[in-house]
């Protein structure tokens, strides 16, 4: 697809777009780069300080409810059932209720369990809990700790009431003396999301929202949504005392976040002895925090500068345009005489090199008119030449196939008689004749043969060139045609010491092809392999079907041919060089002749070689000739 072009008056209007509001675009990205990192570190040290406090209110609400879990673990009443000293619990159970519910916090929504020394849950105050989360108080958790009250790792309830907060108090057999025996102990579940949404947060919907969630990333609490299988990106944890990142909120927004550690540990005797630190990790809307208010800014600052630039553009636009519309005209007067109309003469009046130019134009387009019209007058001239020329060629072609015919005609019948008469004299019908007259006689005959197939290629080749070579096509019996060229060379094998087998068994029975040609592409290649072969070797024939073609391979053991050669074998009177080939006598048309006679079919001919270890020629012809057929 080729690429669209710009015109001259777009590059100007684009070149003047550049100047103008380059300078804008860069100095308005520099405010907004300047002024991103002055609000990043404004906001993220605003959140810093609003998360301290939110911190240290989580810490006093928790620090609360655990307060009031170590006076109930000092009331007398709870020393007494954990005891199991008193005459009825029930009526004990109901007196400390009685006694302890208007005490009790109830916006905490917080569960207290009461177990005796046995781990037995004796009584249960505040908000329900159907399936306690601990069903022993472990002893085993205040051993060599001092504190009056500990706190575990959250416990995920697993139902829409999200995640507790369990602290573990101890009740001593002195209540109000930490040094004697426990005796028993409570267990609070603070309910995390009831607890801390109590807590308020000053323009909540300014300033975003707080979580509460372990060193591990699990999410505790979030005032929006479900907790349990939700993990904050773990390398918030590694912010050191930057305390504040850009990262991709638990709801999917790019938001500004802060991480503060909730220290629970207080002078009460409050400890945290859970396994998994917990942070408080404060969110803002990176929109809300840092894009909205630098926008607000570029706004103010850009709008006025871009559109100054836009009014100096278009009034500089205007004013070369005067100056282009020119270029257009003798733009479009160059394409019109481009186009083969050398008579357009262009039209421009500015008294400037722009005039001065089309003056040019006009007086170059005359001149190449001139020159085209004495350029097709002489190709006028040449083309007359050339007609002549192919005449006399055609005329000399026709003279050489007479001449060939001729010659064949003349040399044939001397030929042949000399064949004859010493086939006469080998047959001793005038007599007899002794062992040397016998091998003369013997080598006449053959020479006389050979010439002979020279001279039929020769014509065959020069027919083909003609174009007068034609193909008897009709039905030919692949196994006969195949046998009759194996009986043929059996005996140009065997005296040469070769071992010839053939394989066509999957050949297919009939083919479409000129039987005659057939078996001489058949003959060719078989008296080349076997005239190559040195003895002692072996020639394979394996004839078999392809698809719709007939395949023949004819493949032997002899000296093979050189890489340099492979490609000019099947050119005429070409023989590959080298002393041990041209030990053997040829003309080098038998395998040119096999070539046409393979593409006359509509096939196709190739070879593969390897020096000193044999040649493999093969060739392919269709099985159903495109050509027509002839009947008989």
């Amino acid at each position: 697809m080729p690429i669209k072009r710009i015109n001259i008056k777009s590059k100007i209007l684009f070149s003047m777009l550049a100047i103008g509001f380059i300078p804008g675009i860069v100095g308005t990205a520099s405010i907004y780069i300047k002024g991103m990192d002055i609000f990043r570190q404004s906001t993220g040290n605003d959140l810093i300080y609003l998360t301290q406090q939110i911190a240290a209110n989580v810490r006093t609400t928790i620090n609360k409810e655990a307060s009031e879990s170590m006076l109930i673990a000092q009331h007398p009443g709870i020393n007494l059932l954990v005891r199991n000293t008193a005459g009825t619990q029930e009526q004990l159970r109901a007196s400390i209720r009685d006694d302890l519910s208007k005490g009790i916090n109830n916006e905490s929504h917080a569960t207290y369990l009461i177990y005796n020394q046995t781990g037995d849950l004796v009584l249960q105050l505040g908000s329900e809990i159907k399936t306690p989360f601990k069903s022993t108080f472990a002893l085993s958790d205040f051993d060599n700790i001092t504190a009056n009250a500990i706190i575990s790792d959250p416990i995920n309830s697993h139902t829409s009431r999200g995640f507790y907060i369990p602290i573990f108090t101890p009740i001593y057999s002195h209540s109000k003396k930490k040094n004697g025996e426990i005796i028993g102990g409570i267990i609070t579940y603070l309910n995390i999301p009831q607890l801390l949404s109590s807590i308020q947060i000053e323009h909540p919907a300014e300033v975003g929202h707080f979580n509460l969630l372990t060193k591990s990333g699990m999410l505790i609490y979030d005032p929006f949504i479900p907790t349990g299988n939700i993990l904050f990106p773990t390398q918030l944890f590694t912010l050191g005392n930057k305390q504040w990142s850009i990262d991709i909120d638990e709801h999917g927004i790019e938001s500004l976040y802060t991480l503060i550690p909730l220290s629970l540990a207080h002078q009460t005797g409050l400890v945290y002895g859970g396994t998994n630190e917990l942070y408080i990790a404060f969110t803002k809307s990176a929109t809300d925090a840092l894009i909205t208010p630098i926008r607000s800014v570029l706004i103010g600052a850009a709008l006025p500068g871009f559109f100054l630039a836009l009014l100096l553009t278009l009034i500089t636009y205007l004013l070369l345009k005067k100056f282009i519309d020119p270029i257009g005209t003798l733009k479009e007067g160059a394409s019109i005489i481009g186009g083969g109309n050398l008579d357009h003469k262009i039209e421009v009046h500015t008294s400037d090199e722009i005039e001065d130019l089309a003056n040019e134009f006009n007086k170059m387009t005359a001149t190449l008119k001139s020159s085209y019209m004495d350029l097709e007058k002489k190709i006028q001239e040449r083309t007359l030449e050339l007609e002549a020329s192919n005449k006399e060629l055609e005329k000399a072609s026709n003279l050489k196939s007479q001449f060939l015919a001729g010659m064949s005609h003349e040399l044939r019948t001397p030929l042949n008689a000399i064949m004859g008469f010493s086939d006469v004299l080998t047959e001793e019908v005038y007599g007899e004749i002794n062992e040397k007259q016998r091998r003369y006689l013997s080598n006449i005959h053959e020479s006389g043969k050979h010439l002979l197939e020279v001279i039929n290629s020769i014509l065959d080749l020069s027919k083909i060139e003609a174009g007068k070579m034609t193909l008897h096509l009709r039905e030919l019996v692949v196994d006969d045609a195949i046998t009759e060229v194996q009986n043929l060379s059996l005996q140009l094998a065997s005296k040469a010491g070769l071992n010839l087998t053939f394989h066509t068994d999957q050949a297919p029975n009939l083919i479409i092809a000129d039987c005659v040609r057939f078996r001489q592409i058949m003959y060719n290649l078989l008296s080349n392999a076997i005239k190559f072969t040195p003895e002692g070797g072996s020639i394979t024939v394996t004839a078999q079907q392809v698809g719709n073609d007939l395949k023949v391979s004819v493949t032997d053991t002899g000296i093979g041919i050189p890489n340099e050669y492979l490609s000019a074998i099947f050119k005429p009177f070409r023989q590959v060089d080298g002393s041990s080939s041209r030990n053997y006598e040829g003309t080098g048309l038998g395998l040119a002749l096999t070539k046409e006679f393979v593409e006359m079919h509509g096939g196709h001919i190739s070879v593969s070689s390897r020096q000193h270890k044999g040649s493999s020629f093969t060739f392919t012809i269709p099985i159903h000739s495109p050509h027509t057929v002839e009947t008989n």
